[in-house]
């Protein structure tokens, strides 16, 4: 019986060594499409993710004549006018997207390995006159001694 006409590889069949399959060439082309597009606005999407992440608000605070005025760096001037008596309004468009800013966080710094549980004794409970004390005794003996 001729066993090598009965199944097993045939000598010249399947595709050629370092041959690319045309679905994954035409694959291949539109991924090299992909990346070429979003490297052209990379600073767009990651200002686009980063504006998701924080979320978009805007800060009003009433001037004493009463009008509204806008204020872009409320962390500067804020502060100020609510402690001069003036009322603020923060108004939020987009609310933050925690799990995109704990993802973005992810990507840069790294993904943490595992979550430790860890038990803390009770610390015993001491009272400010019992602390009082022993911490005057040890000035007094850190102070220079005159006399």
């Amino acid at each position: 019986m001729n066993t090598r006409n009965h199944g097993g590889k045939r000598a010249g069949s399947g595709g050629k060594r370092g041959s690319i399959y045309a679905p994954t060439r035409r694959k291949q082309a539109l991924q090299a499409q992909w990346e070429a597009l979003v490297a052209l606005e990379f600073d767009a999407i990651v200002e686009a993710q980063l504006r998701a992440a924080i979320g978009t608000s805007a800060v009003f605070a009433t001037r004493p004549d009463g009008t509204w005025v806008h204020h872009p760096d409320p962390d500067a001037t804020i502060l100020a006018r609510v402690q001069a008596g003036d009322e603020a309004l923060r108004l939020t468009a987009v609310a933050p997207n925690h799990a995109l800013l704990k993802q973005i966080f992810d990507r840069l710094l790294g993904r943490p390995c595992e979550a430790l549980e860890v038990e803390l004794p009770a610390l015993p409970q001491v009272s400010d006159a019992d602390l009082a004390a022993p911490l005057a005794a040890l000035l007094r003996r850190w102070q220079p001694q005159t006399g």
